[in-house]
């Protein structure tokens, strides 16, 4: 957990957590690995939608994260 002052304002930033492109919201690293990785329905958590897993796949290649490991391990 990353602890800081953003403005004037405390903020709490969990370090295991990334910006998704492809759901366009903060993921934990572990789903990361599973929506580049695994790629199918199955894994997606209630509410996500992939309506192209090729696509999805070209969105996780640029994005790169999924082949990183995790700040502070």
């Amino acid at each position: 957990i990353l602890i800081g002052l953003v403005g004037s304002e405390m903020c709490i930033r969990d370090r295991n957590k990334v910006k998704c492109p492809l759901l366009n919201k903060e993921i934990d690293w572990g789903y990361c690995w599973e929506l580049c990785n695994i790629a199918t329905d199955d894994i997606l958590l209630e509410g996500d939608t992939v309506p192209d897993w090729d696509k999805a796949l070209e969105v996780c290649k640029k994005c790169g994260r999924y082949s990183s490991e995790p700040e502070g391990s």
